[in-house]
């Protein structure tokens, strides 16, 4: 990673943590600030989904999230969140970047391998969901 994620990171953060209510904070909660931090991104940013950028782990593990929430059981909502973001990191193998460091870098160095940003996201959100996992 590198470039500007550690700012990018701040906006993610920060949105999200405006979206959540001042009150308890349920798991549909964090789903809309999740939503709202990538929304954050996207307005703020040239940066969109298939961009190759984190925003290609980050936006499927959130749809996943949000639409596996009210269906099923919460380990298995956590599943396929890690899931659908390292599906998403995969893809940034065939992605052409159009925004993010990779895309102001000499291509043919990176396009063998995911984005270094998308990478990131699968990292932490697997060490986030397997604390969740044990409860």
């Amino acid at each position: 990673m590198g470039g500007t994620s550690g700012a990018v990171y701040s906006l993610i953060f920060t949105t999200a943590a405006s979206a959540l209510p001042n009150t308890e904070i349920k798991a549909v909660d964090w789903g809309r600030a999740w939503k709202s931090a990538i929304n954050g991104v996207t307005k703020y940013s040239k940066a969109q989904p298939g961009d190759r950028t984190m925003l290609d782990a980050l936006d499927p593990a959130c749809m996943a999230f949000n639409e596996q929430l009210n269906h099923a059981e919460f380990n298995f909502v956590i599943k396929k969140t890690v899931d659908a973001a390292k599906l998403g990191c995969n893809l940034t193998k065939q992605m052409i970047p159009k925004a993010g460091r990779a895309a102001y870098v000499k291509q043919s160095k990176f396009l063998n391998d995911v984005d270094a940003g998308a990478f990131g996201v699968v990292i932490w959100i697997s060490a986030i969901a397997e604390i969740l996992m044990k409860g």
